[in-house]
Order: structure tokens, then sequence, then C-alpha cells
């Protein structure tokens, strides 16, 4: 369910967790792998539509 993009409090729901935490502790390197693809997904984008991004 995470690595779909799952909320993860949902995830320590349909698995029984008693805490958030537990999930996190578990299952926490999933989010990093997940925001390292959107990061990637983002920048080709960026960089396919020709668009910077501005701060």
């Amino acid at each position: 369910m995470l690595n779909h993009g799952g909320p993860v409090i949902v995830a320590s729901k349909c698995l029984g967790h008693a805490k958030l935490s537990i999930t996190l502790d578990i299952y926490g390197h999933l989010i990093n792998e997940m925001q390292e693809e959107a990061a990637r997904i983002m920048d080709e984008e960026c960089w396919r539509s020709g668009n910077s991004m501005q701060l």
C-alpha cells in the first residue's frame, strides 16, 4: 500500500498497529524511496516542459 502512495495512517490501521510510529519504524524506508522518486519525476517534468521552478 505504501509503495503505491497510500497514506501511512491507513496502512497502519490495516496492519493493526497500535501506533503510527510502529508502521513508520518498520516501513519508513519506503517513504524515503517515494520522496526520491517524486523528486526525480518532478525534475524530469520540469526539464521536459522547458519550465524552471522559481522560488
